[in-house]
């Protein structure tokens, strides 16, 4: 009985201080007023008041920053960009007409096409000293670069909003061959009024007709690469003849640079009715042929490559430069005499040379070339007015390596795509100083005689650009200009490698019948003396 009792005492305890556990418990650690629930509170606070201090701090900076009177943004844009304190041409102007100053200094490397000139400023000044990551260290002097720099940031953002985006679903490159594709169109094509352009001369070849398209386009214009259907088109081939794998932001800079002019040529070299042409290539065979006045007669003369023109030269050569075609490698602008004239043809054959015409449009020195095939290389300066730049249509450049030299090498020489522009540009083509000739130097500024070497020409089918010259001539589509007597060979079935069996061999009987001499061909082949 008394063990019973001490059992249910003993559970009575337990259960005591179990309840008595429990409301200590929710005492200590229960109420929200326990120093660790205040001191959690209190942070909380603390952190709200320094978000909120935070937020009016910021706030308070940008307004000040956006309220800031002339004096104030004159002295911030000096300090970033270096502007000296009389940058004006005279230092107690205005600050309104100071302000006018810097917009003018940006709109130089700007322009006012693409930006309204009113928020120009504003985009720079923005970009300079509101934001302070982008704040550039202050310098001694004004330096191009800074505004381009920082100008062409404000530039590419715009730009990307010009990029047509590609469909959801947009169709894959194929793989395509050269002359797979149709070839895009200018849809300013005027056709020629005279009654002897190629349109005419097409009507009457066959085989002109099957291969000349006389509205392909020639220049690339902004639309090329802002439309996506037509910069997917152009995507199917690498560079020379499309996009594949190029930077469409950076194409798009240049293409849309304010500097570019993408004007058609279509029907905007003359006024005349029909326009007579000269290309003028670089062969050997112009040396001593007093060829120049006749190249200078003509309406337009297109160049290429090293085009020089001075001194004796002229008299071979001509001195007039309509058009000049180059690219970075084969860029002599320096050397012509008058460029203020000279329209400016360029082509892109690899990824670099994009970013060289971009720098061309800024007038800034081109970027370091770095290749595995060669060391660094720092091109020159061209001299080219940016105004007067038009590049060349990778279309264009595939359609005269397709139609008419038979996709062969690597790609067409430059002398060959210009003997097409002309052909598309002019009515009356003659062409000087083309077809390598072993039997005269190499080109006709040497000083003395280079031989041609298969390496020289690597990258090209000059054989069959030779042939093409010559077909050309044949179909009387163009006059080849040549220091052998053609017509003479023609009737007597004689050709120019019959001229140089015959003198290795002594063969003198049909020689003799002809009245010419071995002495004659000896005299042609070292001296390259005219045949005539």
């Amino acid at each position: 009985m008394f063990r019973v009792s001490v059992n249910r005492l003993v559970s009575f305890l337990m259960i005591f201080v179990c309840f008595f556990m429990i409301i200590l418990s929710v005492k200590l650690f229960g109420s929200t007023n326990s120093p660790r629930f205040l001191y959690i509170e209190r942070k909380a606070e603390i952190d709200n008041v320094n978000r909120q201090n935070n937020i009016l701090t910021e706030s308070s900076n940008k307004q000040s920053n956006l309220q800031l009177d002339e004096k104030d943004k004159i002295k911030k844009i000096q300090s970033i960009l270096g502007l000296p304190s009389n940058f004006i041409h005279h230092a107690n102007q205005l600050p309104g007409k100071q302000l006018e100053g810097i917009q003018e200094i940006i709109n130089d490397y700007l322009g006012t096409n693409d930006i309204p000139a009113e928020k120009t400023l504003n985009n720079i000044m923005k970009l300079l000293f509101i934001n302070n990551s982008r704040v550039v260290e202050p310098s001694s002097n004004l330096t191009t670069q800074k505004i381009q720099e920082h100008s062409a940031e404000i530039r590419v953002l715009s730009i990307n909003k010009l990029l047509e985006r590609p469909p959801p679903n947009p169709p894959k490159i194929q793989r395509v061959k050269p002359n797979d594709l149709p070839y895009i169109r200018d849809d300013s094509y005027k056709p020629s009024q005279c009654p002897n352009s190629y349109t005419q001369k097409a009507a009457h070849s066959s085989w002109l007709r099957e291969r000349y398209i006389p509205n392909v386009k020639m220049f690339l214009s902004k639309e090329d690469v802002n439309v996506f259907s037509t910069y997917h088109k152009l995507s199917h081939y690498g560079l020379p003849f499309g996009f594949a794998r190029e930077n469409r932001t950076l194409i798009a800079e240049v293409l849309n640079h304010p500097n570019y002019k993408s004007t058609s040529a279509y029907g905007t070299l003359s006024n005349k009715q029909c326009t007579r042409c000269a290309v003028i290539g670089c062969g050997g065979v112009l040396k001593g042929s007093g060829k120049g006045p006749e190249i200078d007669a003509h309406d337009h003369v297109f160049r290429v490559n090293r085009a020089l023109t001075k001194g004796h030269l002229a008299n071979d050569v001509g001195k007039r430069t309509s058009f000049y075609t180059f690219f970075p490698e084969s860029d002599y602008s320096r050397e012509i005499e008058d460029t203020e004239t000279v329209d400016f043809f360029y082509a892109m054959f690899k990824s670099y040379d994009t970013a060289f015409s971009r720098n061309i449009l800024n007038e800034i020195p081109p970027p370091l070339y770095k290749s595995s095939h060669r060391d660094p290389w720092q091109p020159p300066m061209p001299k080219v007015k940016v105004e007067q730049l038009r590049i060349l249509h990778p279309d264009f450049l595939r359609y005269a390596f397709t139609h008419y030299l038979d996709a062969k090498s690597a790609r067409p020489t430059t002398g060959a795509l210009v003997v097409f522009l002309a052909m598309h540009l002019c009515d009356e083509v003659n062409i000087y100083g083309f077809g390598y000739d072993k039997r005269f130097t190499l080109h006709y500024y040497d000083t003395g005689f280079v031989e041609h070497t298969d390496a020289m020409m690597s990258a090209h089918d000059v054989d069959n650009e030779r042939v093409l010259w010559r077909k050309l001539h044949e179909e009387g589509l163009i006059t080849l200009f040549n220091r052998t007597s053609l017509h003479l060979f023609k009737h007597r079935h004689v050709s120019i490698n019959t001229c140089t069996c015959l003198y290795r061999h002594m063969y003198t009987s049909i020689w003799t019948h002809v009245h010419v001499y071995i002495d004659t061909c000896t005299r042609l082949y070292r001296h390259m003396y005219t045949f005539i």
